[in-house]
């Protein structure tokens, strides 16, 4: 099958032949008898869009995700971020308030983010992962939002604070803003419902002309790169309770202002930067080892075990029925720093 256009058959008619097509998929011998858990209907259909009616093409990006989430655990997202404290000496941002049709809101003051020091004291793979857990808490968010709202409700609104940018980001911040971007199309498609750009400066739009042929067509349309004179836009999509005062709204709870490390952070964030010269590439599941330093902030890393065993490369039943329990909440989380 072709594509189709995707009105032509009902959710159900896509649901059925995706799950005979997930079937009957032929897995590389890399995966180790892994296979990917069977979707509701309103993953199907997230695909099946991101794909514009092609049922293979769905069918084969559907199980190329479900492998990365396996891979790099992305439903263990409950412990804190080993670099919360790095980057809340960084890069203000803000998880907050949800849409007028209640997606998750996430709002960054990305103009000011000290991308000198952030890459000072972070790889740029933890700086992925960052965003890899971010998009994790937004299907969080989204998911709770959907029981307490009776609806599905699966995308989020970014508003990207630019005040204050005036240099072309750091080569390394722009990898990684391309590396979340390429992410986000093929492991968390039709999740974005807008991004906004709002007090954009003039050295802004070269680097939006750079940025656009990374996107999707589609995508592409949801951006939206404004001045000053953002807020009539802003609450097309937002009411102004779920607004920051500062961009025009009444809800008190705004970005929070840059903690500077101590100079106990300070010291753990020079030896880290010292580890990251020398090759070793940062903590996380997305990254290639774990560092070995404890930031001073959290407790120690349990030691160790003298022989590990090689985990099973079959999800969890557990997770596998979590994932599937309800047509749309997913208890296990599946959100956005960027750079």
């Amino acid at each position: 099958m072709g594509k189709v256009d995707i009105e032509v058959r009902s959710d159900a008619e896509w649901h059925e032949d995706f799950c005979e097509q997930l079937r009957e998929y032929d897995y590389d011998d890399s995966t180790a008898g892994w296979k990917a858990p069977h979707p509701n209907t309103a993953a199907v259909m997230r695909y099946v869009r991101a794909r514009k009616g092609d049922l293979a093409a769905a069918v084969k990006q559907y199980v190329q995700a479900e492998r990365f989430f396996f891979e790099q655990k992305t439903w263990t997202m409950d412990s804190p971020d080993p670099l919360e404290e790095c980057y809340a000496a960084t890069c203000p941002h803000l998880n907050a308030g949800f849409g007028r049709e209640g997606e998750p809101l996430y709002f960054e003051r990305t103009g000011v983010i000290n991308q000198a020091e952030l890459l000072k004291i972070t790889h740029p793979k933890d700086l992925v992962w960052r965003h890899v857990r971010q998009q994790e808490l937004f299907i969080r968010r989204a998911q709770q939002k959907s029981a307490e709202l009776g609806k599905l409700i699966e995308k989020q609104i970014i508003i990207m604070d630019m005040k204050g940018l005036s240099f072309w980001p750091n080569p390394r911040a722009f990898a990684v803003f391309k590396e979340t971007i390429r992410i986000d199309q093929a492991y968390y498609p039709e999740r974005l419902k807008a991004v906004f750009f709002i007090n954009s400066p003039l050295i802004f739009r070269p680097i939006w002309g750079a940025i656009r042929p990374w996107l999707d067509p589609l995508t592409r349309d949801k951006f939206h790169v404004l001045g000053s004179s953002y807020q009539e836009a802003l609450l097309e999509k937002i009411t102004p309770e779920n607004l920051p005062e500062e961009y025009g709204g009444t809800m008190s709870v705004g970005l929070a202002p840059l903690v500077p490390l101590d100079a106990e952070g300070q010291g753990w964030a020079m030896e880290r930067a010292k580890d990251i010269e020398a090759g070793n590439t940062g903590r996380g599941h997305y990254a290639s080892g774990e560092g070995p330093v404890t930031p001073p902030w959290l407790p120690p890393p349990p030691a160790k075990p003298t022989a590990p065993t090689r985990p099973s490369l079959t999800r969890p039943s557990s997770v596998t029925s979590k994932r599937s329990s309800t047509p749309w909440i997913v208890p296990g989380a599946r959100g956005s720093l960027w750079l």
